[in-house]
């Protein structure tokens, strides 16, 4: 209000005064810094919209009101500086993209599948039936590596010994040409990206990378760049597995083939179906069954699951 705010320019949403500052735009008229901080849409989708559109939305975010106030937070995962969180609330199936108390809260049902890749390639995948986990060839192509390390410090070590020489027989020399210095700068893959899509009249589809696990510059090891690796695995099992609370809590966990990451293991996932009914129980031996007949599970498993499912 006051020197910032102008009484005779008023929002046409609401009525208030607007700000004479960098006032947000709508069809090219400012509205009220009250009304311009119950945006929560996607980048760049405020631009399009007419008035009579955001005045749907401000309608659509009044009636969030309700889901705002069922919503406490269990999860959060964060993807990094300047990169956004995601807040989840798994008992009563909502989660929300922005880390703030009036943000636009999504129902988990809204979700049609999400995906965790490594760059271009799946690594877990949720659909309302399952969630799907991949194998990864990053431990294989990490240790594939090997021979390039080895060679690496070789290089490095001859650098060094040639270095110490230089100084030796140089008494002014104090330090070495940085920029000539070797440094092991070679990726296994870039990132990991996090993608769900989801049914809702103002978010279709939602994008976060992390960054994968480097090598050390200067001392490589692929027994630590694995160890690193194995961490970022877990934490985004973690992830995926309450991402499926959110899409189906009694959804179950479906190996496409060893699920064994180099060594490490990755838990599986509690589910509902251990103790299903005898009805269900036989219904979700039909989708094991299905499963197992499509090749995406072996016959141990179909078994494993079925005695499970039958209690024997």
């Amino acid at each position: 209000m006051g020197l910032f705010s102008s009484k005779k320019n008023l929002c046409p949403i609401c009525g208030n005064p607007t700000p004479r500052i960098f006032p947000t735009k709508i069809e090219d008229e400012a509205i009220c810094g009250d009304c311009a901080s119950k945006v929560y849409l996607p980048d760049g989708m405020l631009n399009g919209m007419s008035l009579d559109a955001f005045r749907q939305y401000m309608s659509f975010y009044d009636q969030n009101g309700v889901l705002r106030s069922q919503f406490a937070q269990n999860y959060q995962y964060s993807f990094g500086f300047l990169s956004g969180s995601l807040q989840m609330d798994t008992v009563h199936r909502l989660f929300r993209v922005r880390n703030a108390d009036d943000a636009l809260v999504i129902e988990g049902a809204a979700i049609k599948e999400f995906r965790i890749l490594e760059d271009s390639k799946p690594l877990f995948v949720g659909t309302p039936e399952a969630l799907q986990c991949y194998d990864s060839d990053v431990p294989e192509r990490a240790h594939n590596l090997a021979p390039m390390i080895s060679q690496f410090m070789m290089h490095k070590r001859e650098y060094e010994r040639r270095e110490q020489m230089e100084k030796i027989f140089d008494d002014d020399k104090q330090t070495s040409n940085y920029n000539l210095r070797p440094t092991f700068d070679v990726e296994v893959f870039q990132h990991f990206y996090i993608e769900i899509y989801v049914e809702h009249p103002y978010w279709q589809s939602l994008r976060w990378e992390v960054d994968a696990p480097d090598f050390n510059r200067d001392y490589p090891s692929v027994e630590t760049y694995l160890n690193d690796y194995r961490v970022k695995v877990e934490e985004m099992h973690t992830l995926a597995l309450n991402i499926m609370l959110l899409l189906n809590p009694n959804a179950g966990e479906v190996r496409m083939s060893s699920m064994n990451f180099g060594g490490f293991a990755a838990p599986t996932m509690q589910t509902a179906a251990a103790s299903a009914p005898a009805g269900d129980a036989v219904a979700e031996i039909k989708k094991y069954k299905e499963l197992l007949d499509a090749g995406i599970i072996t016959e141990e498993e179909f078994s494993a699951k079925k005695r499970q499912l039958l209690g024997i």
